[in-house]
């Protein structure tokens, strides 16, 4: 919901769209192959032919060049060779190491090869089998059959963190045919068993009517399960939810603490959604501090509404030219990212502002959107969010 400006003697709100639920998936899916680099390519190709040829010092220090340029391929390779010992002791750990820095730029190699490691050595330790599910799953949804085959493995064992990676794939059909009946048997057993992420999917599911019929309160059981385990997504799909079925608030409470909680860890959708959801209270109860302050979260995360609506809410029939100029810095930056709301709106502000005073803003506007620390960037409210990787 984003709010016209008006003149400085009165402002007139306009209709703002609602802030809607953020869908998918509870862990995002990696990226795909290395994009491809010529000179990069070529790198790689010569420190191989040096690895091949037997010169395994060279090659190493080509490989290390290639990891300091964040080169997934120097790092699955410089992990084969500390897991192998070639040219270098065995050292598991620090293939390990190299593996999962590869992993986690999406190389499907390593994260196959570090699940194969961690599955190794996972007996009695339920943490390292669940990181392996983990790598199975994120490689078997890049098409990767042999991490595919681990994963069903696991989740016949019984791991729920491999039933709960399963049934996101048939979610998604991701690396298989999607299948919801499938998924919902797989989530239901991990969430039992205590995988959030799970739970979230669960939630997802029962919201939109994914594989079973809609129902706001299944919902709402599985999102505050997830919730309670730290899902900052899960709460606030959560408050959202109970904003919209308030018949649900005596079950499970207000949307006010869900949405705060996840703006406390650092949700700007959550900060922006809380403060519209305290402007709607009597305007006796309205803290203005609290509001302006989420605000303005949301808003240096980068999330345009939340941008116009700070920039409404300085922008009122009292405001000195300091805050006009403000307003006008944040009403700026979400012209730039392609307001319609906030373009009407600095066409007000021009008229109220000399041209030093939004030559000045314009200066501040490139100040600002430098987020709070652990703060997440704000991409979307609409339905899409997980699912969509």
């Amino acid at each position: 919901m984003e709010r016209k400006i008006g003149s400085r003697a009165a402002r007139v709100l306009a209709l703002r769209p609602a802030v809607a639920l953020l869908l998918g998936l509870a862990v995002a899916l990696p990226c795909g192959p290395v994009a491809a680099d010529p000179g990069a390519r070529a790198a790689f190709n010569d420190a191989v032919a040096l690895y091949k040829s037997g010169q395994l010092a060279e090659a190493q220090a080509a490989f290390e060049a290639l990891a300091s340029r964040g080169d997934p391929r120097g790092e699955f390779a410089l992990a084969v060779m500390h897991e192998h010992g070639q040219g270098v002791p065995r050292d598991l750990e620090r293939a390990k190491a190299h593996y999962r820095r590869a992993a986690e730029r999406g190389y499907v190699k390593a994260q196959l090869n570090l699940g194969l490691l961690l599955e190794a050595e996972s007996a009695g330790r339920p943490e390292l089998v669940a990181e392996a599910a983990h790598w199975f799953t994120a490689a078997a949804a890049l098409g990767q059959r042999d991490a595919l085959l681990r994963l069903e493995g696991l989740a016949k064992r019984g791991v729920p963190a491999a039933r709960a990676g399963l049934g996101r794939l048939y979610l998604t059909g991701s690396g298989v045919a999607k299948d919801p009946g499938m998924a919902l048997g797989m989530l239901e057993s991990a969430a039992h068993a205590g995988v959030r992420d799970a739970a979230y999917n669960l939630g997802v599911m029962h919201e939109v009517g994914i594989g079973v019929e809609r129902d706001a309160r299944s919902a709402a059981i599985w999102y505050r399960e997830a919730a309670r385990a730290a899902d900052v997504t899960a709460g606030y799909n959560l408050g959202l939810l109970l904003a919209r079925a308030p018949e649900l608030t005596e079950e499970f409470g207000s949307p006010e603490p869900w949405l705060a909680e996840a703006a406390a860890r650092g949700d700007a959708r959550a900060a922006h959604a809380l403060a519209l959801w305290l402007e709607q209270r009597p305007l006796s109860m309205v803290d203005a501090t609290r509001v302006l302050s989420l605000y303005e979260l949301a808003a240096r995360a980068g999330k345009p509404a939340a941008q116009v609506n700070l920039a409404y809410l300085l922008a009122h029939p009292d405001s000195d030219d300091a805050q006009l100029e403000l307003a006008y810095a944040w009403t700026l930056l979400a012209v730039e990212a392609g307001s319609e709301v906030a373009a009407a709106n600095l066409r007000r502000l021009d008229a109220l502002l000399a041209v030093s005073a939004r030559e000045r803003a314009r200066e501040r506007a490139r100040e600002l959107p430098d987020a709070s620390p652990g703060f997440v960037p704000a991409t979307t409210d609409g339905l899409a969010g997980r699912l969509a990787d």
